[in-house]
């Protein structure tokens, strides 16, 4: 079950990557957020990391156009991979965004 979710996390962190809309927007919008704020807060991260996941579900929602999840779901491998591999996607991505404003609020200013 492990190798199933690491494999689909892999999948699914490198198609957002390969997106240039996605992963230019979700690094682009700490850069902004760090610029635009007078101060930073706890709020912005939680900005950084809502945005980060509703641009990992768009991903999720164009699956079923190019018909990898019917090929996934009648695999062997149980459900919850697909579950487990698309959050921890999304929150791996989260933390990239997260780890970009940190470093950027402690050298910057």
């Amino acid at each position: 079950m492990m190798l199933a979710v690491y494999s689909l996390w892999l999948r699914e962190f490198l198609r957002f990557l390969r997106r240039p809309n996605c992963s230019l927007g979700a690094l682009a919008l700490p850069l902004i957020l760090y610029f635009g704020a007078d101060s930073i807060q706890v709020s912005t991260f939680a900005l950084v990391a809502g945005v980060t996941a509703i641009l990992a579900l768009a991903a999720a929602i164009d699956d079923p156009a190019n018909e990898f999840v019917q090929g996934v779901r009648a695999s062997p491998a149980p459900r919850i991979t697909i579950v487990l591999a698309k959050a921890l996607a999304g929150m791996t991505l989260a933390a990239i965004n997260g780890i970009v404003l940190i470093v950027l609020a402690l050298t910057i200013r």
